[in-house]
């Protein structure tokens, strides 16, 4: 989402924070942007977009999962999802204090569709949450 300052200058809303300190939701465009990931503290982006299975790449210190998933509903969610909740656990089970924990950009190309849906999916199945639908 955009919108334009007093001078006709686009201004982009950043990504929305899901769970204080280290959940947000995005768009690519947002995960493109090093620095702004740097000047929010985004360690860890994990990337809902269509296209082949790639391995965990580092961005200029940044960690990236590439979680295949099509918007045309023909990808296989449920077993996307089963991959992803290992990794965002890994990030949340460092916040305690011991480690140095991290925050997490969880993206699609328009932050509106695959984004929110493993998100939701996250906070329902992972077990350090359990979180019912509806508080999800």
């Amino acid at each position: 989402m955009s919108a334009e300052d007093d001078d006709g200058r686009t201004i982009r809303a950043p990504p929305s924070l899901v769970m204080d300190p280290w959940l947000y939701i995005g768009t690519a465009s947002h995960a493109n942007d090093t620095e702004l990931l740097r000047s929010m503290g985004i360690t860890h982006v994990l990337r809902c977009i269509g296209g082949p299975v790639r391995s965990v790449e580092d961005n200029g210190g940044i960690v990236q999962e590439i979680c295949p998933l099509s918007d045309f509903g023909n990808s296989p969610f449920s077993s996307r999802l089963d991959e992803a909740v290992p990794f965002l656990d890994e990030i949340f089970l460092n916040l305690d204090g011991k480690e140095p924990g991290g925050k997490v950009l969880v993206h699609c190309q328009a932050g509106i569709n695959r984004s929110p849906a493993m998100t939701v999916g996250y906070l329902v199945r992972s077990p350090q949450f359990r979180m019912p639908l509806k508080a999800a």
